[in-house]
């Protein structure tokens, strides 16, 4: 994966001129024609559905998904704000300098902060695009934001949290039930930011669920070392070796024992609003 992260000065554009409320309209613009496509797109929407197992309406609709199919600069092309849109998009990483969709031929996920604007997104590939390797995922991150975690809102929660290495992995345990987790949007994206985020909404221990794979075990033994050293307790999800969360969730047979492995691990931790979720965590 490529790392996306822009200053603010990269792209120099009018865009920069233009008020809070018109970047989020122009951002919920890019949201709401990407979700769009999404429901237009039968392979996109094969790739959710039959690929990664994503077929739950709710889950869609709670994390806003979508789809760059790269019919996005037709909506705009020709009107009076077309130059400031491809400004706010390019300076938020969203398009590249040359002018294309970041995300073309991936499904979507947008990231919000606290007051619901747009403070990044994350991309994954499908399967009808063969000329670039299938499931390649990019981020981008907003130049204003620092520590991003994706469903970052679960620390507001919860004490304990699952921290996960894709935001694919947050969807399926959110659709599985499980609804402490939050993800990096990449395993070599994780800096004192992300520890200082953590800390002040003191989280007390994380349970780090990165895939079972040698990749998986090296950033797993970097980002323990960092947690412990503002001691923060850390354990690791063994989960099922080869697999992530999301690969795991897409063969269905096999997450009942992930499911277990989170149970046992979660069940002497302490949180609040147990009613989230309430079998699985136990005192």
């Amino acid at each position: 994966m490529e790392s996306q992260l822009y200053n603010q000065w990269q792209v120099y554009s009018p865009s920069s001129l233009l008020s809070q409320e018109t970047e989020f309209q122009f951002t919920e613009m890019l949201v709401s024609h990407y979700a769009s496509s999404l429901q237009s797109d039968p392979a996109a929407q094969h790739y959710l559905s039959r690929v990664l197992e994503l077929n739950n309406s709710e889950v869609l609709e709670t994390f806003r998904l979508g789809f760059s199919d790269r019919s996005l600069s037709k909506a705009f092309m020709g009107t009076s704000e077309e130059e400031a849109i491809r400004g706010v998009y390019q300076r938020f990483g969203l398009f590249k300098p040359n002018g294309r969709e970041r995300f073309r031929g991936m499904i979507f996920v947008p990231i919000f902060d606290g007051n619901g604007d747009l403070a990044g997104a994350f991309g994954q590939r499908i399967a009808s695009f063969p000329l670039i390797k299938r499931a390649e995922t990019d981020y981008t991150v907003r130049p204003d934001v620092t520590g991003l975690f994706f469903q970052h809102e679960a620390m507001k929660t919860f004490k304990h949290i699952l921290l996960c290495e894709s935001p694919f992995d947050v969807i399926c345990l959110h659709a599985a039930g499980v609804y402490n987790a939050i993800a990096m949007l990449d395993m070599s994206y994780f800096d004192d930011e992300h520890l200082s985020n953590l800390l002040e909404h003191d989280v007390e221990s994380v349970t780090i669920a990165f895939s079972r794979t040698p990749s998986g075990n090296r950033y797993y033994a970097h980002v323990r070392r960092l947690l412990e050293g503002v001691d923060i307790r850390v354990d690791k999800l063994e989960g099922v070796i080869g697999e992530s969360i999301s690969s795991v969730w897409s063969k269905s047979k096999m997450m009942g024992r992930v499911l277990g492995q989170i149970d046992a691990s979660q069940a002497t931790q302490t949180h609040t609003n147990e009613h989230l979720c309430p079998h699985l965590f136990k005192h």
